[in-house]
């Protein structure tokens, strides 16, 4: 599985080093358009987002003009080998951390559980319409679905070059409930291999 894992990975990386510099502005542009528009998105109060790496799409249009008062914006930290979450409200609460890209300064006071996220916005290399997820391979985003207090509805993030047709899956993988893609479409699993469902009380889309 680890061979077939590292060649999709090169494959995803192939493919992003093909595209156009704007591409990621511009996907970025169709899934905000698409998200906003997306009832568990709307409904959603706890948010989880990402600053992009520079192959992956730009979401920053979604706070261009502020980060949205009536939601609670949470952006990862790696902190030694897990991610936490922290509260957003202005970009003065960002700081150059890992990978060369912008982290929430971690304020303790500004420090969210795994179980406050509500929607969870999910970055990766590679994915399939079952909503399997190819990470880089530190297992980040692993560990955290994998938290016992994790209930969140998540939302992979994708360019449509990084869409195959199957991502290796270990039993402990936990298949995305949806992925929004580059051009502005959500697909879900088929009826037939579903995700585990959210716990009761979670976001439908």
């Amino acid at each position: 599985m680890d061979d077939v894992k590292s060649s999709l990975r090169q494959a995803a990386r192939t493919a992003l080093r093909q595209l156009p510099p704007d591409a990621r502005v511009q996907a970025g542009a169709a899934i905000a358009s698409t998200l906003r528009r997306l009832p568990a998105w709307q409904k959603a109060q706890t948010v989880l987002v990402f600053q992009p790496l520079p192959d992956e799409p730009d979401l920053t249009a979604l706070w261009a003009d502020g980060f949205e008062p009536a939601k609670i914006w949470a952006f990862p930290k790696i902190e030694a080998d897990t991610l936490a979450l922290y509260r957003v409200t202005d970009l003065a609460d960002f700081a150059p951390g890992s990978f060369g890209i912008l982290e929430p300064k971690p304020e303790p006071a500004r420090r969210l559980p795994p179980s406050a996220i509500d929607l969870a916005l999910i970055p990766g290399l590679a994915f399939d319409p079952s909503g399997g997820r190819l990470g880089r391979g530190r297992g980040f985003y692993d560990r955290l679905l994998a938290d016992p207090a994790w209930r969140a509805t998540t939302l992979g993030i994708a360019f449509r070059q990084t869409e195959f047709s199957a991502v290796p899956r270990a039993p402990h993988d936990i298949p995305l409930h949806g992925i929004l893609w580059s051009d502005g479409i959500v697909t879900f699993p088929p009826a037939d291999d579903p995700p585990s469902p959210p716990p009761s009380g979670s976001l439908s889309f």
